[in-house]
């Protein structure tokens, strides 16, 4: 009898990973297979390109079914240390997920779950105060210790 239900949970799996398996990773390419319409990082640059940041350094760019698309402005942030900051203080965040991760590029891709209800006005708010929170941090530390902390986090700058 175990023979029996040994054979047949056997059969079964292999059922799953001949069918089922190869269709859900070729959903997995990078991409949501969706309705909405693919998003990758030209996209948003010509989005952010075309965005009106006035005085702010963030924008909200895009927005599909699912998601808003915010860009911040680089160009309107001076240090390595506070777009570093900046993106550690979004990894710890559960509403703005970070889609980009190349602090030297015109600007940094985030984006809000539409299902969170977040306001335009909360998360260009929340850039702002992470961007003010960083630059304090910054005015505080000695050049050794901005030099010994940039060391140890700017994982982006640094080529593998």
């Amino acid at each position: 009898m175990t023979i029996a239900i040994n054979n047949l949970l056997s059969k079964i799996v292999l059922t799953f990973l001949l069918t089922g398996l190869p269709l859900f990773l070729s959903a997995q390419n990078g991409q949501y297979l969706g309705t909405e319409k693919a998003v990758n990082t030209s996209f948003l640059n010509a989005k952010a390109k075309s965005a009106g940041f006035g005085n702010q350094i963030a924008a909200k760019i895009y927005e599909d079914v699912k998601n808003s698309y915010y860009a911040v402005s680089a160009k309107k942030i001076a240090s390595d240390y506070v777009k570093i900051r900046l993106l550690e203080m979004v990894y710890k965040n559960n509403v703005l997920t970070s889609i980009s991760g190349d602090i030297k590029s015109d600007y940094l891709f985030f984006l809000v779950n539409k299902s969170l209800n977040k306001s335009n006005t909360d998360i260009v708010s929340l850039f702002e105060q992470y961007k003010e929170k960083a630059e304090k941090e910054e005015q505080s530390m000695t050049p050794e210790a901005l030099k010994s902390w940039l060391d140890k986090h700017d994982k982006y700058g640094k080529k593998h």
